[in-house]
């Protein structure tokens, strides 16, 4: 089941209710702008999807580097090609002219948005893949190698959510319409020109306690129709044969 079904609605008004009571107002500020009047994860709908697989890690610059000519005034690859601070970094700030190349010569595909959310979920019906408790996500270092059994999610898949993964679908409003097949969504009424980027609050880091956390709910869609100065991250999917 795909999108914000009511038992993860019932679940945010208990955490905001619990954030009232400690105090922490932005927090309940960010949440009442974000289910007042919006309606992207509707409606909730039933998705049957076929074998894939997805990349444990997002792809990183080691990686990409195999395969095509990275624009070199990017900063972070400019770190990657002087051997540092982060040398097996996730790739970010790729434009999509080069992620399609990545893509053409490796074979590999983007996800759709269902199977990203199926993949995030890992089995859990719960706000984040950890449970309904949004302090997991302020634990330091959470992108770093040391900690990604902290970052795992029950199918072994690290910092789903935390970065923002860039899908293969258009970005539509809400579901209605969807595919209920797990293909990606890339029907030419789609809102704004925009492409889905699913999860993202390292976007916000570093955390400043601003309900940054709230980019890490499983069901939390965005677009971006330049997904090059967001810093979205690549997490590769590849079909399997239907046996």
């Amino acid at each position: 089941m795909m999108g914000l079904d009511e038992t993860q609605e019932r679940a945010l008004l208990e955490l905001r209710r619990q954030l009232m009571e400690d105090d922490e107002q932005d927090d309940v500020d960010i949440i009442d702008r974000s289910i007042t009047g919006i309606d992207f994860w509707y409606p909730v709908h039933l998705v049957g999807l076929a074998p894939f697989l997805l990349a444990r890690f997002p792809l990183r610059w080691s990686e990409a580097n195999k395969l095509i000519s990275v624009d070199e005034s990017n900063f972070l690859y400019r770190d990657y090609l002087n051997g540092g601070p982060f040398p097996n970094a996730d790739v970010a700030y790729l434009s999509m002219e080069e992620v399609e190349a990545f893509l053409q010569a490796s074979g590999h595909v983007l996800p759709s948005e269902s199977q990203w959310e199926y993949a995030c979920r890992a089995g859990s019906n719960t706000l984040f893949f950890w449970g309904n408790d949004s302090n997991l996500c302020l634990v330091e270092n959470f992108d770093d190698e040391t900690a990604n059994e902290a970052a795992s999610n029950g199918f072994g898949l690290v910092n789903m959510a935390f970065h923002g993964d860039i899908c293969a679908d258009a970005w539509h409003d809400n579901y209605e319409g969807a595919p209920s097949d797990g293909s990606p969504w890339l029907s030419e009424n789609s809102s704004h020109g925009e492409q889905v980027v699913r999860g993202g609050a390292a976007a916000c880091y570093p955390w400043q306690g601003c309900g940054e956390w709230l980019s890490m709910l499983s069901a939390l869609r965005s677009g971006s129709s330049d997904c090059e100065s967001l810093g979205v991250n690549v997490r590769l999917a590849h079909l399997l044969p239907v046996l």
